[in-house]
């Protein structure tokens, strides 16, 4: 079994649990450690958290990708894993951190929404998924001194992170095939892999830049779109993403989806 993690923080205790268990949790200014789990991070960002994030700060992602994200790559995963660069300061805190808080808070990223949960997607090897869920305070979080509980779907209503779950979940399944291709040694055997792996990470995570592509090259001859969602995709950053992940998945595997079929 694999299990691909969805989040990442230092120092953290792991409990699994279920959709039944409870859990306490509240953040507030009071709360001592208040701010003290947005330094030190190493902040996966997924591609819908790159979205909402160049939205709300009024940027095109090639500009965010530059100003605000870095790149790392892993011995057999031949696809980069993005992550929030932290400000050059004392302590290393994150660039929305303000006195008052998170300045983005709104459009905060998934695995800050999630916080104290965090989120895995577990293989079998058939590729089936199941998700499993993790109670994950750091040990200096006070937020967990509260007699306010909560299970797990009461946290993602109360976080707003319906959405977010959905458009991570996804991407996380998409993620798992680019680990199957390093498993399977595919990792730096030529040009046409670099350039798989180069023109879906445009796909997933430089939307404005893949929306020039899908609509003033050739891929719209090579590709059939739904109307409707090739509609809507034309504005909404939601709507190209889904083609974003359903062409990845084409060029990993050759298999087309509702969103995306190869015309022959």
């Amino acid at each position: 079994m694999k299990i691909l993690s969805i989040g990442d923080h230092p120092d953290l205790q792991q409990t699994v649990i279920g959709n039944d268990t409870r859990f306490r949790f509240h953040c507030h200014p009071e709360v001592p450690c208040f701010g003290q789990c947005c330094h030190n991070l190493r902040l996966l960002l997924y591609p819908y958290d790159v979205l909402r994030l160049k939205q709300r700060l009024k940027m095109d992602s090639e500009a965010f990708l530059d100003r605000h994200t870095i790149s790392q790559v892993y011995p057999n995963d031949p696809f980069p894993e993005v992550l929030l660069r932290m400000k050059e300061e004392v302590g290393d805190p994150c660039p929305f951190l303000s006195a008052e808080g998170c300045s983005v808070y709104e459009d905060r990223p998934d695995t800050c929404r999630m916080f104290p949960l965090d989120r895995g997607l577990e293989f079998d090897d058939q590729g089936r998924s199941r998700l499993r869920y993790f109670f994950r305070p750091p040990a200096f979080c006070r937020g967990i001194d509260t007699d306010r509980s909560w299970n797990i779907d009461e946290w993602i209503l109360d976080q707003k992170a319906d959405l977010h779950a959905e458009m991570t979940e996804k991407w996380a399944a998409v993620r798992m095939l680019f680990h199957q291709w390093g498993d399977a040694g595919v990792v730096g055997r030529g040009a046409r892999e670099k350039e798989i792996v180069r023109m879906a990470f445009l796909a997933a995570y430089n939307i404005d830049a893949f929306r020039t592509f899908v609509f003033e090259s050739t891929f719209l001859k090579r590709f059939h779109i739904p109307s409707s969602l090739l509609r809507r995709s034309k504005t909404d950053d939601v709507s190209l993403l889904r083609i974003g992940m359903a062409w990845i998945r084409w060029l990993l595997t050759g298999v087309g989806s509702p969103d995306l079929r190869y015309n022959r």
